[in-house]
């Protein structure tokens, strides 16, 4: 979860430069399939079977969220996937109090085999009147 907290970091920290005249966009992973910014890796743990390593990420998400239930979508202990849908509030403050600035929402998934997980987190977007990926804020010709 290290590097869904970068992800933050890296959202925050376009956002900041946005204010300046001259911008540098961070690297965002593409995939090349869905054309959508994706984070993935495979963790490897030997030793560890399918069932463990499960039981193990479902005991973080019971500490890592507020409500699982409502975060996670699907789940198969037999097929070895977990399927999350979630979203966090972001906030700047303004004349000295912390408001909300905005919504971002996300996609996690989380695949099981012995001795390895892997992890995707995609369809990053800021929540708004309507779907703004993250991959406009790319390409957008107003930055």
């Amino acid at each position: 979860m290290k590097k869904l907290l970068l992800l933050v970091a890296i959202v925050a920290g376009y956002t900041a430069n946005a204010q300046k005249s001259e911008l540098t966009v961070p690297f965002f992973p593409i995939d090349e399939e869905t054309k959508l910014v994706t984070y993935t890796d495979v963790i490897q743990v030997p030793g560890v079977v399918t069932d463990s390593l499960y039981n193990v990420a479902m005991a973080w998400m019971k500490t890592f969220y507020t409500s699982p239930s409502q975060a996670i979508k699907s789940q198969s202990k037999e097929d070895g996937i977990i399927e999350i849908k979630h979203q966090f509030q972001l906030t700047r403050k303004d004349k000295g109090q912390v408001v909300k600035a905005g919504q971002i929402n996300y996609y996690l998934t989380l695949q099981f085999r012995d001795g390895r997980f892997k992890y995707t987190v995609t369809k990053i977007n800021l929540q708004g009147a309507s779907y703004y990926g993250i991959e406009n804020w790319i390409n957008d010709e107003k930055f």
